[in-house]
């Protein structure tokens, strides 16, 4: 059974230690965040991968007053997550986003959508976060 699950965007990596705890094996691109290479560059070998997930960066939509800014400086980065998913090709995809961001349009993937908040799962949060599963 294929089990491989490309993360992108993998920020501190809790979605994908989520993923690895349900026994898939997480392939990382890296993250500018930490000093590696930029997504664009990266891309992704057809049919290799059960599913993709990642949280492109949500500044450009959030409307916290801390991270919430002007739009040049957080460019809109979904185009490149819908882009990584159509070159890859998996059977399905997990976005996970702020409420405010735009639900990703992959060609043959329909996408369903649900508000899950914080707190819901234990935190003292409120925190509200989209996830977009597409198949």
């Amino acid at each position: 059974m294929n089990n491989l699950v490309l993360s992108i965007f993998t920020g501190a990596g809790l979605l994908d230690r989520g993923f690895r705890h349900a026994g898939f094996c997480v392939v990382c691109t890296g993250d500018p965040i930490f000093g590696q290479e930029g997504i664009e560059t990266f891309h992704a070998p057809q049919d290799v991968f059960l599913g993709v997930i990642g949280g492109p960066p949500c500044q450009r939509w959030a409307k916290s007053q801390n991270l919430a800014g002007n739009k040049e400086r957080h460019p809109n980065m979904i185009p490149e997550f819908e882009r990584i998913v159509s070159e890859a090709q998996p059977e399905w995809f997990l976005m996970e986003n702020v409420s405010g961001a735009p639900l990703p349009k992959i060609k043959g993937y329909e996408v369903q959508s649900k508000m899950i908040f914080a707190y819901e799962l234990g935190s003292s949060q409120r925190r509200p976060r989209r996830f977009s599963f597409g198949s």
